[in-house]
């Protein structure tokens, strides 16, 4: 009897994000060879996970396909069955999982109706425990903090990756570019050799720094300047390239109207 997989809703959501980031990646810089491999590798990982998610019981053996891997365990070495939210990687597109355990190995599966599951596995072999509404134990609270570490950190990480700020200090002699999630870069006036206003995108692609959904920051490369440093808003409409020591950096506001701002301050402090 075969048991069709559980999908979670999580699971079409990184699917689908992986998906518009890798098509929104292609109308940026870069190579479209890279990308459009990189697109159909991605699509080589995932698509199996959905088409290819089911459990088999069979008289002799407890069957696990996931995407390339299949993998199965005696029935009658089957011991304990029951259910989980561990997130641990397992072969399981949902945390409604099941726990498998047996004399020789662990397995976890997720499935769409895990009670007839239930009863097929207790016919086959009625010597296995089964706990239907889990295990009331130290491993329950184990999962739980799992689960709750686990959500923090994908909290955090979407934070970082949504959030943060570009702005300029001014001083006397110097200004500085403050950063959030990157290091803090402080200019001289006096060795700044030229500045330049922009009304567009300055390309590049990051070979080191930090890279999010709204900031760019730190070096990149293009074939106009080679090796440069940046310090931009991810959706910017305009730059702003200031040739420092001989070195490019590129930098700019959340838009036209702060980049503009930022441009004309610098002009009349280096002016001085």
């Amino acid at each position: 009897m075969k048991f069709q997989g559980k999908i979670g809703w999580w699971f079409w959501l990184v699917m689908m994000a992986g998906e518009a980031l890798l098509i929104a990646s292609f109308f940026e810089t870069g190579s479209k060879i890279i990308i459009i491999g990189s697109f159909m590798f991605y699509n080589l990982l995932f698509f199996p996970f959905v088409f290819r998610n089911y459990v088999e019981i069979t008289e002799e053996k407890f069957i696990i396909a996931f995407g390339f891997n299949k993998e199965s365990i005696p029935i009658s070495e089957i011991t304990e069955v029951y259910p989980t939210y561990n997130p641990l990687a397992s072969s399981a597109a949902s945390l409604d999982r099941v726990f498998i355990k047996s004399r020789r190995k662990e397995l976890m599966c997720s499935v769409k109706n895990k009670e007839k599951m239930f009863e097929c596995l207790k016919e086959k072999n009625p010597q296995i425990q089964i706990h239907p509404k889990g295990k009331n134990d130290i491993h329950l609270k184990i999962e739980k903090g799992i689960i709750i570490f686990t959500v923090v950190v994908l909290v955090f990480v979407g934070l970082i990756l949504t959030t943060g700020n570009i702005k300029m200090q001014y001083g006397e002699k110097s200004f500085t570019i403050q950063a959030s999630y990157w290091m803090d870069q402080e200019v001289d006036y006096e060795k700044i050799d030229s500045i330049e206003y922009r009304d567009e995108k300055i390309s590049g692609s990051r070979t080191g720094g930090f890279g999010s959904f709204r900031l760019l920051m730190g070096s990149f490369k293009n074939e106009e300047f080679g090796n440069y440093t940046r310090y931009t808003y991810k959706n910017y409409d305009a730059g702003i390239v200031l040739i420092v020591n001989g070195k490019e950096l590129v930098i700019s506001g959340k838009n036209q109207e702060e980049t503009r701002t930022i441009y004309e301050e610098l002009l009349k402090r280096c002016e001085r």
